[in-house]
């Protein structure tokens, strides 16, 4: 935790990610974050609201896209950097990865690849609240397997 502490400026990001990363603990998740993550850029409130928002829902997803594996393959990586004009935010899971059938539709409202009633309102919510902050949300293959939902969020 004192890594969050030497590299993350912003005490609501840094608060998100160690109780993000407490609850990985919990659910037997091994989160990581890259050594070379920083964060020391400020915020205007309505990017730190999106980003905080983006950040609890897709780390969220990737919690629940490895929760079911055996213990030494849940895995989720975490990669930050302000560094240039746009703070971006890689969050990577060794889930199976969204099917690309869906990738078109994974941010569309109402759509999810999980069962159960009330789902497929978070990634739409996510891009919704970024594109209005200016930034936006991409889906990539992942280093670790599964899916890598990159965030982007320009500096003002």
């Amino acid at each position: 935790m004192d890594f969050l502490t030497e590299k993350v400026s912003d005490p609501l990001i840094h608060a998100l990610l160690q109780g993000k990363f407490n609850q990985a603990n919990e659910l037997g998740i091994t989160m990581t974050i890259h050594p070379d993550s920083q964060l020391e850029y400020e915020f205007s409130e309505k990017k730190q609201d999106a980003i905080l928002t983006a950040l609890g829902n897709v780390i969220e997803n990737a919690f629940d896209a490895v929760k079911t594996k055996v213990e030494s393959e849940r895995k989720v990586s975490i990669f930050f950097t302000d560094l240039g004009d746009d703070c971006i935010f890689e969050i990577d899971d060794a889930g199976i990865g969204v099917p690309q059938e869906n990738m078109s539709r994974i941010f569309q409202q109402g759509f999810s690849t999980k069962r159960g009633f009330n789902r497929g309102t978070g990634l739409a919510l996510t891009k919704f609240v970024l594109n209005e902050a200016g930034g936006d949300i991409v889906l990539e293959e992942g280093e670790l397997g599964g899916a890598c939902f990159v965030i982007i969020i320009p500096k003002d």
